[in-house]
C-alpha cells in the first residue's frame, strides 16, 4: 500500500526547512565566499509542482502487502540493450469474473518474451488465487495492494495504475529508455503482435486502434500521409486531445523518469539552495523525501494564493517563492542570484556555473523549445548589447523569454521588496521584469558569442510540437537537432544550427 509517511501540513504557507537551509547566513557567505560584492554565493531555484509523477522510497514499497518473484527482482538494465523490456501494469479487484479474466491475460502474456508484470490489487490484502496464478505463469511479476487517499481519482483502475507507475519509476529508475510501460486490463483482449510489433518499438509514445472503446466500435489515431497523428477517428470524442483509453497507448520509461531528474541535475551544482513550492493544500511526502535525499539546502512549502488574476499555477508558485526569498534572504544583498527552474525542463550544469553564477543584475540566454518555437534567444549587437530578440512570433515583445530564460541578482529584488504579480496580464514574465524597472540595457547576454552555440536551458519538454510543423524554422545558429520539412528548406539558410555551427568552427580552425 502506497501512502504518505510524513505529517501533512495544511497552513496557507507552511515551511519545511532542514537545518542546512536554516544555517545559510550572511556571515557564512562572507566566510566561505569572501566579501567582494561581485561574488555570488548561492543560486535559488524556484521550482513548482502541480501533478507530479514521483518515486516512492524502498521503505514505502516494503510497507505494502506484496509479493515479487525472484525473476522480477533479478531484472537488470544490461539485459535489455538490444530490445527494451515491456512492463505491463494491471489493476485488479475481486469479482466473479476476475479469476477467468486474469487467467486469460496471464496466458496471453506468457507468449511474450522479455516482459515483466506489475499487478496492483484494489483491496487490503493480495488474493491467494491471483498470487498462485502469477507464480504458475513463470513471468517476472510483482503483486501488491493499493490503498490510496487520492480524492481526485474516483476510478479504481486509475488508482491502481497510479500506484503501479510510482512503483515502476522506483524499481526501474536505472533502466532509462530500456523499458516501455503499458496498461493492460484483465478483461481486455490483446493480440501478441501488439507487444512485439507495436509496444516493443515505442521510443516516446505509441498509439494504435482500440476496439470496442467506450460505446464505439473503434477509436484510432487519424494519421496524415507523412505519418503524423493529426487527430482521432472517433464518433463522439474526436475533439479531445487524447480520447484513447489506457490500452490504446504505451510510453517509453524515459518519459516517466524525466520528472525525477531535476534533483539529480541540481546535485551536481555547488553552493545552491532550492526553494520548492507545492501547488496544493499539503506538501507531498514523496517529494519531501526526494529533497532530503538530494542533500541540497532546501525549503518546501505550499502555495494557497487568492490572486484571481494569475491563472498559471507556475506563476502563482513563483510569486509565493519570490516573497519567501525576499524575506528569508533580506541580508544577502548582491550575494545571491534567483532562477526559476521547472521540474519538466532540462538544464545543462554549465548554465549554473558559467551563466547564472555571473549575473550582476539580469542575465539572459537562449531557451530551447520555447513555446512553439525551436529557440528564443537575445539578439546581441557587436558590442554585446541586447537590442531585441531572435523569435519567430514574439520578437516585438519587450521580454519574450519564458522564466527559464533569465536570472536576477537578489539585489534587484531587494530594491523592490514589495514586488507582486497581482494584476499582471500575460505574458507574466514581461510584467514581472517591467515592475522591477529592468530594461534591455540591464540585460547581460550569455552564450551568444561561444562556438558552437549550445543551448543550456530547455523549456518543459514533456510534450512539445512546433506551431506549424510544415514551416521552416530558424535555429539562429544554435545547436538544435532539427530536420526541416523537405520542401522549402533551400530558401532558409539558417535552417540547421548544427550544420552552420560546424561550418563556422571549421572555418575558424583553418
Amino acid at each position: 500500500m502506497f501512502h504518505r509517511l510524513g505529517a501533512m501540513f495544511t497552513l496557507v504557507i507552511q515551511l519545511h526547512s532542514i537545518n542546512q537551509f536554516n544555517k545559510l547566513s550572511m556571515s557564512s557567505t562572507q566566510r566561505q565566499f569572501g566579501v567582494k560584492a561581485s561574488v555570488i554565493a548561492f543560486i535559488f531555484m524556484l521550482h513548482f509542482i502541480s501533478v507530479v509523477v514521483y518515486a516512492p522510497s524502498k521503505a514505502e514499497v516494503e510497507l505494502s502487502t506484496k509479493f515479487c518473484s525472484r525473476s522480477f527482482q533479478a531484472l537488470r538494465p544490461s539485459e535489455f540493450r538490444a530490445q527494451p523490456l515491456i512492463i505491463v501494469i494491471t489493476p485488479t479487484r475481486k469479482s466473479l469474473t476476475r479469476l477467468p479474466d486474469m487467467t486469460r491475460l496471464a496466458q496471453s502474456l506468457m507468449l511474450v518474451r522479455r516482459l515483466a508484470w506489475v499487478v496492483v490489487e484494489s483491496g487490503a490484502v493480495i488474493a491467494d488465487p491471483i498470487e498462485r496464478l502469477l507464480k504458475r505463469s513463470k513471468l517476472p511479476f510483482c503483486y501488491f495492494t493499493e490503498h490510496s487517499n487520492n480524492a481526485h481519482l474516483k476510478d479504481w483502475r486509475w488508482l491502481g495504475r497510479d500506484s503501479g507507475l510510482k512503483f515502476v519509476i522506483y524499481r526501474f529508475a536505472q533502466f532509462s529508455n530500456r523499458a516501455v510501460v503499458y496498461f493492460a486490463d484483465a478483461d481486455g483482449a490483446y493480440d501478441i503482435r501488439l507487444f512485439e510489433s507495436y509496444i516493443r518499438n515505442v521510443n516516446t509514445l505509441g498509439v494504435w486502434a482500440l476496439g470496442l472503446a467506450g460505446a464505439e466500435l473503434v477509436v484510432a489515431p487519424r494519421v496524415t500521409q507523412i505519418g503524423i497523428v493529426d487527430g482521432w477517428l472517433s464518433e463522439t470524442h474526436s475533439d479531445l486531445e487524447w480520447p484513447l483509453d489506457a490500452s490504446g497507448f504505451a510510453i517509453n520509461l524515459k518519459v516517466l523518469l524525466r520528472h525525477n531528474k531535476l534533483a539529480q541535475s541540481l546535485m551536481l551544482v555547488r553552493r545552491l539552495a532550492w526553494v520548492v513550492v507545492e501547488s496544493g493544500a499539503v506538501i507531498a511526502d514523496p517529494i519531501e523525501r526526494l529533497l532530503k535525499r538530494s542533500k541540497l539546502p532546501f525549503c518546501y512549502f505550499t502555495e494557497h494564493s487568492n490572486n484571481a488574476h494569475l491563472k498559471d499555477w507556475r506563476w502563482l508558485g513563483r510569486d509565493s517563492g519570490l516573497k519567501f526569498v525576499i524575506y528569508r534572504f533580506a541580508q544577502f544583498s548582491n550575494r545571491a542570484v534567483v532562477y526559476f527552474a521547472d521540474a519538466d525542463g532540462a538544464y545543462d550544469i554549465r548554465l549554473f556555473e558559467s551563466y547564472i553564477r555571473n549575473v550582476n543584475t539580469l542575465g539572459v540566454w537562449a531557451l530551447g523549445l520555447a513555446g512553439a518555437e525551436l529557440v528564443v534567444a537575445p539578439r546581441v549587437t557587436q558590442i554585446g548589447i541586447v537590442d531585441g530578440w531572435l523569435s519567430e512570433t514574439h520578437s516585438d515583445l519587450e521580454w519574450p523569454l519564458d522564466a527559464s530564460g533569465f536570472a536576477i541578482n537578489l539585489k534587484v529584488l531587494l530594491r523592490h521588496n514589495n514586488i507582486s504579480l497581482v494584476n499582471c496580464e500575460s505574458p507574466v514574465q514581461q510584467c514581472f521584469l517591467l515592475r522591477l524597472g529592468l530594461t534591455r540595457n540591464d540585460a547581460k547576454p550569455f552564450g551568444y558569442n561561444i562556438m558552437p552555440r549550445d543551448v543550456l536551458a530547455w523549456q518543459p519538454i514533456t510534450s512539445f510540437r512546433l506551431k506549424e510543423p510544415t514551416k521552416v524554422y530558424s535555429t539562429y545558429d544554435y545547436v538544435i537537432e532539427y530536420d526541416p520539412p523537405k520542401q522549402g528548406w533551400q530558401s532558409n539558410k539558417a535552417y540547421n544550427g548544427t550544420t552552420l555551427t560546424r561550418q563556422k568552427v571549421l572555418k575558424h580552425a583553418v
